[in-house]
């Protein structure tokens, strides 16, 4: 029935999308508890640790927050690599500027929250190396991610033609897949160029979040950049 397995996450997919993913695949009704950033206080005395995941979805809020921003650079930062039209002075204006001065007081706030001296008071996550990367790449303006995608890439691509069953496992669709598919979601919403230059990707993202146990819920679902 409806009410006996609850699902806490924010407003957005994150890391709480797969969970939402795996209820749909397994046909299992549970509450779909979502909430703003805003809201997190509310909601934090209810976790029994207080910690993760509770705290792996605040973490996750930040990442949301960060990538929202750094997407509204976008169109600046493509003018100034020469791979889009646009006057360049108008868009740092109107683009970056504003996305930095919303960006960098909202992270020095959840440093000092922390007082771990990173995002989490527990200390360093994937969200702290993400950003420190983000930041490498903005202020050099080189995307330094390139070389792990074409690593990791390729690898996947491999496993799936081994498999034989158009999902990393021989016998159809995990939570794996669900896993993948989402990372790959949020990372096309950031670099369209990825899904182009990685047809395969874009075709297995498409495959998974189109199978009859999720597709209706996928088409349904509150649209976020991640």
């Amino acid at each position: 029935m409806v009410g006996q397995y609850k699902l806490y996450y924010f407003d957005s997919r994150g890391r709480g999308e797969t969970a939402r993913l795996l209820f749909h695949a397994a046909g299992q009704e549970f509450e779909d508890v979502r909430f703003s950033h805003e809201q997190w206080p509310e909601y934090k005395p209810q976790s029994p640790t207080g910690k993760a995941p509770w705290l792996e979805a605040l973490v996750d809020s930040t990442a949301d927050f960060f990538r929202d921003a750094t997407n509204e650079t976008r169109p600046y930062l493509r003018a100034l690599a020469g791979n889009a039209e646009g006057d360049k002075d108008a868009l740092y204006k109107e683009k970056f500027l504003p996305a930095l001065e919303k960006t960098f007081p909202y992270i020095e706030q959840a440093l000092k929250k922390s007082g771990s001296g990173f995002i989490a008071p527990s200390g360093l996550t994937w969200v702290d190396l993400f950003i420190a990367e983000a930041f490498a790449s903005l202020f050099n303006l080189v995307p330094d991610f390139l070389p792990a995608l074409e690593k990791t890439f390729p690898y996947i691509e491999q496993v799936l033609k081994k498999s034989g069953s158009g999902f990393i496992a021989p016998s159809g669709l995990t939570w794996v897949d669900l896993f993948i598919a989402e990372a790959f979601a949020s990372l096309f919403n950031l670099v369209p160029d990825v899904a182009t230059k990685y047809p395969f990707a874009a075709e297995y993202q498409k495959r998974v979040q189109g199978h009859p146990k999720i597709k209706d819920y996928v088409a349904t679902r509150k649209q976020t950049l991640n």
